[in-house]
């Protein structure tokens, strides 16, 4: 039986990247900081500019808006590319 895909489940995928990068997660204005965006009946990955003198996001997988399941397994990539790097 296959579990079904949440929003609970990106969020927290979202909130273990944030952590990796050290950015607290109440503040959603922290220059880098990786949030959920939802629009077109799918979801993506966006990170506010890191840059200080302007604003805005970006599309970290360059994907666009995806389904929850196909989020969820570029996120999981993401979160291991991260640790390894981190060893």
């Amino acid at each position: 039986m296959t579990m079904r895909t949440t929003k609970k489940h990106l969020e927290s995928c979202i909130d273990t990247i944030n952590k990796h990068f050290f950015i607290d997660k109440v503040n959603h204005t922290t220059p880098g900081h990786y949030s959920l965006s939802e629009g077109y009946g799918g979801y993506c990955l966006h990170k506010l500019s890191d840059r200080l003198d302007c604003f805005g996001v970006s599309d970290v997988f360059r994907c666009g808006y995806v389904p929850k399941k196909d989020l969820l397994h570029r996120l999981n990539a993401f979160i291991q590319g991260i640790e390894m790097v981190k060893r």
